[in-house]
């Protein structure tokens, strides 16, 4: 289940090599969904985002040490709002 007060940010996924949507967080871990600039992955439907990026619609765990620090100059646009929150809503009770 994804915690709602968690702060949400995008680091860096040095395993995929893609920025990373952290969602939630667990004492060794993070809860993120992938960013790519790719329409599909293995075969799926990516979700657009504003400045031809899209977020990958699966919900993927990983060890800390796999991720950089916070990246601040990485932000949604506002229109992404909506897609993201809609996202979430999805993964929410998961």
């Amino acid at each position: 289940m994804l915690n709602i007060n968690y702060k949400r940010h995008i680091r860096y996924n040095y395993q995929t090599e893609h920025y990373a949507f952290i969602v939630d967080e667990t004492e060794k871990s993070y809860l993120f969904f992938g960013l790519t600039h790719s329409p599909k992955t293995f075969h799926n439907k990516n979700i657009p985002l504003e400045k031809k990026n899209f977020i990958i619609p699966m919900l993927c765990i990983a060890d800390k040490n796999n991720f950089s620090k916070i990246k601040k100059n990485k932000k949604f646009t506002r229109k992404d709002g909506p897609t993201i929150r809609d996202l979430l809503k999805k993964y929410k009770n998961r």
